[in-house]
């Protein structure tokens, strides 16, 4: 028999009247063998909710890695390179130095810790991409700006100016990016039996991110007024991009982008033979300007357009040319691009050639991503392609079309 089978407990009214009582009651009969829980059961334990993303950053330019982490009590952070701390890395995200070749395929761990446990990140995986542009700079034909960040078709507008006699057009576009100029058969886009009658082709762009003050302006004029239509342009607010000059014609056209909030560009303008034209835009670069336009003039003469950037004084670059026909453009392009070079001006016509500008960092040797549309002009439209800045457009005779534009070109580099 046991000793006893329950304990009565009779406690008098006045006990009962107060809430507080009953309270160190209970805890006193739950103390004395009842199921208690602790607060550290309930405690959340440390996790990482978030790792760190690996990511491809340009050549130059800084990367940051981020981590999210919960745990019950004040937590800190520890990143570490190849396994190896960083001196004072020690927030939620850490940000590289300007990065270098040499950080391609580094990866970046994060060690997050309280007082009672640690967790380490998964590794994020640095790789190096080919440099950027500064942003702003208009010498560049757009490459890696906001402007490449199109919509799609629906954001384009094809269109043209054309000159005759001496009633010259322009338009003028704002919010918005365009493709440099078609170039092609002079007797194509000109009628060279007529006096002063020639037509370019183009595109447009609307931004669907804008990049504020971002216009494109495309003008066309007789050839005597070139210098003074370039003079009255808007001063270090813009940048010619395309340059056309068709031979035997006595006209000219061009594209100029510009931006209102962003000024600092000095153009020169340059002419010499074409056995001087590498020599020339070599010697530019070393003095840290970017050919953005180039054409052979009436003469036979090419004709150069390079500038300077306030924003970017001592940035030397290695620049290289090649003139091709038509039909090798494609292929000239692709190699330049694969050497690292950004290509900043495209110029030229059938009887002296094309010319390609390629533009890099002095040194840098990534290769850059270049998209080649090649289309019958029969069913041709032009493309927007996230991401690309289109930097060259041809057109060229073919056996079917052999006075005319029988196929198109177009070259997009990222």
């Amino acid at each position: 028999m046991a000793f006893f089978t329950a304990i009565k407990v009779r406690l008098p009214k006045q006990f009962l009247a107060f809430p507080a009582c009953i309270a160190i009651f209970t805890a006193l009969l739950t103390g004395c063998g009842g199921n208690s829980t602790q607060s550290s059961q309930n405690a959340t334990p440390l996790v990482i909710v978030t790792n760190p993303a690996s990511q491809t950053v340009p050549l130059g330019e800084t990367g940051t890695f981020s981590v999210t982490a919960t745990g019950p009590g004040a937590l800190t952070y520890q990143w570490s390179e190849n396994g190896t701390p960083i001196s004072g890395a020690i927030g939620i995200s850490y940000t590289t130095p300007a990065t270098q070749l040499t950080d391609s395929g580094d990866l970046f761990t994060v060690v997050v810790s309280d007082s009672a446990a640690s967790a380490t990140s998964t590794p994020a995986k640095l790789t190096i991409g080919a440099r950027s542009p500064r942003f702003g700079d208009l010498r560049f034909q757009q490459v890696d700006a906001p402007s490449t960040s199109v919509e799609g078709t629906d954001s384009l507008e094809s269109t043209g100016i054309s000159i005759s006699g001496y009633s010259h057009t322009s338009d003028n576009f704002s919010e918005a990016s365009g493709s440099p100029l078609e170039l092609g058969p002079t007797d194509f886009n000109c009628d060279t039996l007529a006096t002063r009658d020639c037509a370019w082709s183009f595109w447009i762009t609307a931004l669907p991110i804008t990049e504020p003050g971002l216009s494109m302006l495309y003008a066309c004029d007789v050839y005597e007024s070139l210098n003074a239509d370039l003079a009255n342009l808007p001063a270090s607010t813009s940048v010619v991009t395309s340059l056309d000059i068709p031979p035997g014609t006595d006209t000219f056209a061009v594209a100029v982008t510009s931006n209102s909030n962003n000024a600092g560009f000095a153009l020169l303008q340059e002419i010499v033979p074409p056995s001087a034209i590498q020599s020339t835009v070599a010697a530019d670069g070393l003095k840290s300007r970017v050919v953005s336009a180039i054409s052979f003039d009436t003469a036979g003469q090419a004709h150069i357009l390079s500038y300077s950037w306030n924003a970017d004084p001592s940035t030397v670059y290695d620049v290289t040319s090649s003139i091709v026909q038509p039909a090798n453009v494609a292929a000239t392009a692709t190699t330049l691009a694969a050497q690292g070079y950004i290509i900043t001006a495209f110029g030229g016509n059938d009887a002296n050639g094309y010319i390609l500008i390629g533009t890099k960092v002095q040194g840098d040797t990534l290769p850059r991503n270049l998209l080649v549309f090649t289309q019958n002009s029969a069913g041709f439209s032009p493309n927007a392609v996230n991401g690309y800045a289109p930097v060259g457009f041809v057109s060229y005779p073919t056996a079917q079309y052999p006075q005319g534009a029988g196929d198109y070109t177009v070259l997009y580099e990222q």
